[in-house]
């Protein structure tokens, strides 16, 4: 009975999750991406440097799989959060990519910068060049995830509590009174 049990588990687990299992994963995911709070990104910008800088996190935004996003139709002091959010990401890869030496150092932004139109045109500019750099495409690409780190990790260890012999004893009479 027990070994059918075991059976039937070991095959729960090589059957496909289905589509509603992995819809609730990435639900998951992405309710903690949202959770994560946006970079407030305040600034006095032209319509025209906004859109052009808009354009280029949206070119960046495609190697990222994130959606396009678009700007709002009036005059902002602040960039919408979800606007943010994607510089933020963008900005987070270029550092990265900077301290493991693939991009030049001048090409590290902090997206609290961005409080003027020559700062967005900067800003612009850097994540063109970095998005058409070949290493940096590679690296995004080869990137390794960090692992998680867990709390229920288990440190095995086998120790041997046997008294003198006394457990061999133990299963020989236990395999001598099943057979």
């Amino acid at each position: 009975m027990k070994d059918n049990q075991n059976a039937n588990a070991a095959l729960a687990l090589l059957e496909e999750p289905t589509t509603s299992e992995l819809e609730g994963e990435v639900g998951e995911l992405m309710g903690e991406r949202k959770t994560r709070p946006a970079p407030v990104i305040r600034g006095t910008w032209s319509p025209a440097a906004l859109t052009s800088f808009v354009t280029a996190v949206n070119r960046a935004a495609a190697l990222f799989a994130v959606e396009p996003v678009v700007l709002p139709d009036t005059a902002i002091s602040e960039l919408p959060s979800d606007i943010a959010n994607i510089v933020g990401l963008i900005a987070s890869a270029i550092n990265d990519a900077v301290a493991d030496d693939v991009l030049p150092a001048e090409l590290a932004f902090s997206p609290e910068s961005l409080t003027s139109d020559a700062a967005l045109t900067a800003v612009a500019g850097k994540i063109g060049k970095a998005i058409s750099t070949q290493g940096f495409r590679r690296w995004l690409k080869e990137k390794p995830e960090p692992a998680p780190e867990s709390e229920d990790e288990a440190i095995n260890v086998d120790v041997d509590l046997s008294v003198d012999g006394e457990e061999e004893e133990n299963e020989d009479e236990l395999f001598a009174s099943r057979m």
